[in-house]
């Protein structure tokens, strides 16, 4: 490896179930519930992974002080790359190593470990897999959606999936992470675009490393909302690339679209009742009914089974709901767009409010070059060099 930039070393002091990450720009504390499955003393793979993205923030190179597989280091360099590809100026390429370097040996079982978050997407992954009789163990991890000195509601959050983590499987693990502290402390997400969480899940996951195969993340999104709403941390570039040769990350049903996920979840009273998705921090794990994901999932749910299930704190729907979920964003068209093909494709479309006048609005707002608004809006972003049309451009050539 050539030297042409500082590094930024790591030094890694793991005993039990708790390891201590640490650096000079910061640190991140790791505790897992399950020293079973764990190594979080013997490969350090799981380090490089959460510290990934600050290397990449502050252009250096990273070294581990600790045992890992030499795939994590090439995996960690293709990462980088794309993100520098997408993200020039605000992430670069970022070459991994470890004080040592070796193989791991593969897990004696062949066993997958599947995020569980309360969420609708994470639901519909763990109940599609337990129906095709997938053998599966769970995970949650506090430091994300909940801070760590939020214990209260991360307790109400493990107690209301409790019952579908059960039907899951016997063992689920619990990890509490302070890794977002470091991600806030370099500005590493951009305004609207959320980039620190898959290098969260990834690191908290291949903790486990020693006692599973796959880890297994429900997509955020199907391939096309990946599409509109880059660039996002977890997406089907780069996911997949999260391997150390022994274990690595599975992106689930990344050809689903929400529909199709709702119909399953609402067919389960278990799964229904589990659902926290909530962005109020002040009622989570209930869910307001008022905010934007919740009023994009209560319009899917109307949209998809002509009604809405008793797990809001508020039924209504206001009239302008199209405008609220922010169509004139690429996010927010790929989210009016799923009600208002599900309603059209349902009938339940005429349960909506303002529904054949929303959709006329968005259409006429989009029949004047929406590329051009898209453009302006990219460049408002922090980070972002291209636009959108600049972009199109030169994958036409």
């Amino acid at each position: 490896m050539v030297q042409n930039r500082n590094r930024l070393v790591v030094d890694v002091a793991a005993a039990g179930n708790e390891a201590v990450l640490k650096s000079s720009v910061g640190c991140i504390r790791v505790v897992t519930s399950d020293a079973v499955t764990a190594s979080i003393g013997a490969a350090c793979d799981y380090a490089a992974w959460y510290f990934l993205p600050v290397a990449m923030r502050l252009d250096m190179d990273l070294h581990i002080c600790g045992r890992g597989s030499p795939m994590t280091v090439l995996n960690a360099r293709r990462i980088s790359e794309i993100w520098q590809s997408w993200l020039p100026g605000h992430l670069s390429r970022t070459e991994v190593s470890f004080s040592e370097e070796g193989r791991r040996d593969e897990p004696a079982r062949d066993r997958e470990l599947v995020y569980l978050s309360g969420g609708l997407d994470a639901a519909y992954t763990a109940l599609k897999r337990l129906a095709n009789g997938r053998s599966q163990d769970v995970i949650t991890i506090q430091g994300m959606d909940y801070t760590l000195d939020d214990e209260a509601r991360f307790h109400a959050l493990v107690v209301k999936t409790a019952p579908l983590a059960e039907l899951l499987s016997g063992r689920r693990i619990i990890v509490k992470s302070d890794a977002y502290s470091l991600y806030e402390s370099v500005e590493l997400n951009l305004r609207r675009h959320h980039l620190g969480h898959i290098f969260a899940l990834a690191g908290a996951g291949f903790v486990h490393a020693h006692g599973y195969n796959r880890l297994v993340l429900a997509a955020d999104e199907r391939l096309d909302g990946q599409f509109l709403t880059f660039p996002w941390g977890s997406n089907s570039a780069t996911n997949f690339l999260f391997d150390d040769g022994s274990t690595r990350l599975c992106s689930d049903s990344e050809d689903v679209a929400r529909p199709e996920k709702i119909a399953l979840v609402r067919s389960s009273e278990i799964a229904l009742k589990s659902l926290s998705f909530c962005w109020n921090r002040k009622v989570q794990p209930q869910n307001c009914g008022i905010c934007k994901k919740c009023l994009r999932t209560k319009l899917l749910f109307l949209a998809v089974t002509g009604g809405v299930p008793p797990i809001f704190s508020v039924d209504e729907i206001p009239t302008n709901w199209a405008e609220r979920l922010r169509y004139k964003e690429p996010g927010g068209l790929h989210a009016v767009h799923e009600i208002f093909n599900e309603g059209l494709a349902s009938g339940y479309g005429s349960l909506i409010p303002k529904f054949e006048n929303s959709r006329a609005e968005v259409r006429a707002y989009y029949a004047r070059d929406p590329y051009r608004r898209w453009e302006k809006e990219r460049r408002k972003q922090k980070g972002m060099r291209f636009s959108i049309t600049e972009i199109i451009r030169r994958l036409r050539r």
